[in-house]
């Protein structure tokens, strides 16, 4: 069966960077777009089209510390096709 490599990784809110399969400038538009739902806990899952127009499913979430949410977002990403 084909295994389709994916990967959890965690980025700083405020210094994005390029990713195996999303360039910098998709993901902080990304993560503009959906900061305010971010910002209060959530997850987002998404499919968007990637750096070389596969499809990518992006799972994100802001960490968790004892001080409430953190600056550092654990980023899930995998090619779809």
């Amino acid at each position: 069966s084909l295994v389709i490599p994916s990967q959890l990784q965690t980025l700083a809110v405020n210094n994005l960077n390029n990713t195996q399969y999303v360039d910098k400038s998709q993901i902080t538009s990304f993560y503009s777009q959906y900061q305010e739902s971010l910002h209060r806990g959530g997850i987002v899952t998404q499919i968007i089209k990637g750096n070389d127009g596969h499809r990518i499913l992006i799972m994100t979430g802001l960490g968790l510390s004892d001080k409430g949410l953190t600056k550092t977002l654990y980023w899930y990403e995998a090619q779809l096709d």
